[in-house]
């Protein structure tokens, strides 16, 4: 999905914070400079990661995305 797609999702009402986010993560989601560009995860051990390991630890566990939960 692209960032002017996610905008649009959110009713162009997407948080700042949000920007600052994917900014931050521009090495890890190629396509992240483009509006128009679908973002994608670099490397599949970030997937792998955010949907799943990230949940094993307290400290991780914060940036795990539930895949079913975040598809609805």
């Amino acid at each position: 999905m692209s960032k002017d797609v996610l905008q649009n999702l959110h009713g162009n009402a997407l948080p700042r914070q949000i920007h600052v986010l994917l900014a931050s993560l521009a090495s890890l989601l190629p396509g992240i400079q483009d509006p128009k560009q679908p973002m994608r995860i670099l490397h599949h051990s970030l997937g792998d990661f955010i949907t799943g390991w990230a949940l094993n630890m307290s400290e991780t566990a914060k940036f795990y995305l539930d895949e079913k939960e975040n598809s609805a």
